[in-house]
């Protein structure tokens, strides 16, 4: 719809995105349409207050088996493989820290290259888990992620408006 009505050229777009919920189509989708896609929570940071329902693998993607054993191969930290896996695949990713160390270990990145086989690796492991609901706007009619939520969540009504937007009954 965007691409449709936009004035000027749709050229980026950012989505939650990680080796939990890898978006193929939609990375697909932007590559046919020539527009870059970023990567937002590129760690899966599913133990931030964001998260809103536990992981369908028991773990978060920063403690996953799969990724642990990638990191001890590469000599790398998990964080490191999962943000070398989304710059190898194509997209630009976007980390947070509030730690000076993990800032500058999580640029660095670029003196290693995941084999094809170990990027083929990251297929059984994409669970389709989305950790950023966006609750407080799900009632809007074009709330993007209907088909995704898990089963019995209960949509949540805005309950942090700017001041003078009144409330939703």
């Amino acid at each position: 719809e965007v691409v449709a009505i936009a004035r000027h050229p749709v050229s980026l777009l950012q989505n939650e995105c990680h080796v939990y919920l890898q978006q193929k189509d939609l990375l697909d989708q932007c590559n046919f349409r020539n527009i870059a896609f970023q990567a937002f929570s590129s760690l899966g940071s599913g133990d931030t207050n964001y998260a809103s329902y536990a992981s369908p693998t028991g773990t978060i993607p920063l403690r996953d088996e799969h990724i642990a054993s990638l990191a001890a191969k590469y000599n790398k930290t998990p964080a490191q493989i999962m943000l070398r896996w989304g710059v190898q695949r194509g997209s630009s990713v976007v980390s947070k820290s509030i730690t000076p160390e993990r800032v500058i270990a999580n640029f660095d990145i670029w003196d290693f290259e995941l084999s094809d086989e170990d990027m083929k690796s990251f297929d059984k492991i994409n669970v389709g888990w989305r950790h950023l609901l966006w609750g407080e706007v799900s009632h809007h009619p074009d709330y993007p992620f209907k088909d995704e939520l898990p089963y019995g969540y209960q949509l949540e009504k805005c309950s942090n408006f700017a001041p003078g937007q009144g409330n939703i009954d």
